[in-house]
């Protein structure tokens, strides 16, 4: 019968870290009584390189009489998260001191790699992609905007910070400072986006024709549209009209004032253009793989249904939260795909099990598109930069693209930040109930984040595909937004044809 081995004790007032190592030599030190006749054997080659082998007359040390644990790391590989040295009772969320939702989503990855059970083959040392610096500043910018969320009826958010080069979480917050205990996961949460879709839907636009580029006009005016007939336009509450939520209508449009100012009518306009399964099919192939789905009723526990036109402006359709980032940074890495990644190297008993290295990515979209819609959302004389948050994202060397998105009732609020480095995503709401929300509240989180991760960086320009054309812009109707002059050219597809 196994006889189990209690975790090394120490005498210091350190935290003892469980090793593979100190638990072989604690049972070692129990003598003939438990160990029969045990001798260590060590071979020196003269290469420099040295074979450890333990020979046992009756039975080795093996997973067996390993004492279970997982020993999470920060990316150094040295810093120690915390310690599970209970798995078998409890999860990462319940018990860890950082991050506990970062550490739940690591834990359920390696449930499903592993297998049910997995923690009992033995020690288990997991090198974490989170940067504690990061992570720490991520805490701190949710935690000062806590108040005015709480002010403003919010019961949810969550961040994500994502290196762009690497496809690595560095930073995840799953919920408000105040309910860090709580098991819902929000940075892993299936939201509505809101307008933080509509990206994807001109980048779609962009690689699936070729009349169209960032000087095109698409016309910003009300009427019949697919799933809105428009037969009734007033008052509000009766309509059955498409709006755009200023109530505002500018005639001709070019894209790059569609995209950057967020009209609606444009959006969904283009979305027929291309088909809302189009759409999906990019969101997933950049990276949302659980799918860009809509469901009866909204109840997602369903069997999803077709989506119809709402979902160009991410009404009634769902994206998992932490997916969504990493479809920015697709759009970032100029519609090249690389998966999220939240472990570094993953090693049991000593013996290494999975590694990371640099993947070598995969072009989903056809760069022009990515590239297209990224100078839209960066552009400092259009959209969301053209107003008074300029001064949050345009201090630094860094060119970040900005993109924000509400839903119809007003229950989510999103907003996504990215460079060529880093991708911050942050929302926060009233899951399944209609509520109000702020957008500058979101402002301080992913500009503070971004600010901080960049730090002492050297920027790095976003590599302009081979044949882009320059070539004249479609003219906009004389009340259209943007800071005046307006640009008499702007960009296009290299396989543009008018």
């Amino acid at each position: 019968m196994e006889e189990h081995q209690e975790p090394v004790e120490s005498s210091s007032s350190e935290p003892v870290v469980i090793t593979q190592e100190n638990q072989i030599n604690e049972v070692k030190k129990q003598g003939p009584n438990k160990i029969v006749i045990g001798a260590l054997l060590v071979v020196l080659i003269a290469a420099g390189s040295a074979m450890f082998m333990y020979i046992h007359k009756k039975k080795p040390v093996t997973v067996s009489n390993v004492t279970p644990v997982i020993t999470y790391y920060y990316n150094d590989g040295k810093t120690v998260m915390w310690q599970d040295k209970d798995p078998a009772k409890s999860l990462a969320i319940s018990q860890a001191p950082v991050a506990p939702h970062f550490l739940n989503a690591v834990y359920l990855e390696l449930e499903q790699k592993y297998g049910g059970g997995f923690y009992k083959q033995g020690a288990w040392d997991v090198v974490t992609t989170l940067d504690k610096n990061l992570q720490t500043s991520a805490e701190k910018y949710v935690l000062a905007q806590e108040p005015s969320l709480l002010k403003h009826t919010a019961n949810a958010a969550g961040f994500v910070g994502e290196d762009v080069v690497t496809g690595k979480i560095v930073s995840l917050v799953g919920n408000l400072p105040s309910q860090l205990t709580q098991p819902h996961d929000y940075a892993n949460y299936m939201i509505e986006p809101g307008s933080s879709i509509k990206p994807f839907v001109y980048a779609t636009l962009f690689d699936q024709t070729t009349n169209y580029g960032a000087g095109s006009n698409i016309e910003d005016t009300q009427g019949p549209l697919e799933g809105y007939p428009c037969t009734v336009s007033t008052p509000l509450s009766a309509s059955n009209c498409l709006y755009n939520y200023d109530r505002q209508y500018y005639g001709n449009l070019p894209i790059r004032y569609s995209l950057a100012y967020s009209r609606n009518i444009p959006a969904v306009k283009a979305a027929s253009i291309v088909g809302i399964k189009k759409i999906a099919e990019t969101v997933k192939k950049l990276g949302a793989t659980k799918g860009y789905n809509c469901y009866p009723g909204g109840v997602q526990a369903s069997k999803p249904i077709d989506c119809f036109s709402a979902a160009a402006i991410g009404d009634g359709a769902y994206i998992n939260f932490s997916e969504e980032v990493n479809a920015y940074a697709s759009l970032s890495r100029n519609g090249v795909y690389i998966p999220s990644v939240m472990t570094d190297k993953v090693s049991l008993n000593g013996k290494v099990k999975s590694e990371w290295s640099a993947p070598k990515g995969e072009q989903v979209i056809k760069a022009d598109a990515a590239y297209i819609v990224s100078d839209i959302l960066s552009d400092p004389n259009a959209g969301f930069l053209s107003k008074g948050f300029k001064p949050s994202f345009m201090s630094g060397n860094f060119k970040t693209s900005i993109m924000t998105g509400v839903t119809n009732d007003l229950n989510t609020f999103s907003s996504f930040a990215y460079t060529t480095q880093y991708v911050a995503g942050f929302w926060f709401g009233k899951p399944g109930n209609a509520g109000y929300t702020y957008e500058a509240d979101t402002i301080p989180v992913i500009s503070g984040w971004l600010s901080d991760a960049e730090a002492g960086k050297t920027a790095v320009e976003r590599v302009m595909p081979a044949g882009l054309q320059t070539l004249p812009a479609q003219v906009a109707d004389p009340s259209a937004p943007g800071i005046l002059p307006r640009p008499t050219t702007d960009i296009y597809p290299s396989y543009y044809k008018p």
